[in-house]
């Protein structure tokens, strides 16, 4: 079970990915219509743009992380003090928004979501690119999956009790960056939910 919360509509690109294999059964809440207690059901919840994270909210997500749950968080570009609240008690500063392209760096293929993906990586891959990105710092240990071309962190793994929260440096919009529209992405999505 995949679970989206957003506060307008489901992602286009989620949706697809998810509804091609039976496998996956895969539901968008709004932000204003959660059932906290459904939580521990998912093996991956989806927090995309979600702008402000009320306590309760806080208190399901950590406790859902906590009890072995996946969190994949896509952050919105507008940053709130109760979504940063909610970031620094997961150990997590998002910086600056920064406005200056970059195209991804080679996936770290070691990361048990690409470890089994390519049998070797091209040469010359066709990397995605973002427009739009936030650093981050973490207090907390982090594996790194896929980094910006300067270095940066793009996509992390952190361990949270018996879970792990997957954090984006940017929301995956269009607009934003290609990655949905590139190779990566399908893997990466079909294979984070499996990890539960």
């Amino acid at each position: 079970n995949i679970l989206e919360i957003g506060s307008k509509q489901p992602m286009a690109a989620l949706s697809l990915v998810y509804g091609l294999d039976s496998v996956y059964s895969y539901t968008f809440q709004e932000l204003n219509q959660l059932n906290f207690s459904a939580f521990g059901q998912q093996q991956l919840i989806v927090l995309n743009q979600v702008a402000e994270v009320s306590s309760a909210l806080a208190d399901a997500l950590s406790n859902y992380l906590q009890q072995g749950g996946l969190l994949l968080f896509i952050p919105p570009m507008q940053l709130s003090a109760s979504l940063n609240s909610w970031l620094a008690k997961e150990g997590i500063v998002l910086n600056q928004l920064q406005n200056n392209l970059q195209v991804l760096d080679k996936p770290e293929l070691k990361h048990p979501i690409l470890a089994k993906v390519f049998a070797k990586f091209p040469q010359m891959p066709n990397m995605p690119s973002v427009k739009q990105w936030f650093s981050y710092q973490l207090n907390v240990p982090q594996k790194v999956i896929l980094s910006l071309g300067n270095g940066t962190p793009w996509l992390s793994e952190i361990k949270k009790g018996a879970g792990s929260l997957y954090l984006f440096g940017s929301n995956l919009n269009t607009s934003t960056t290609d990655f949905t529209r590139n190779a990566l992405f399908v893997p990466i999505m079909l294979n984070m939910p499996l990890l539960a």
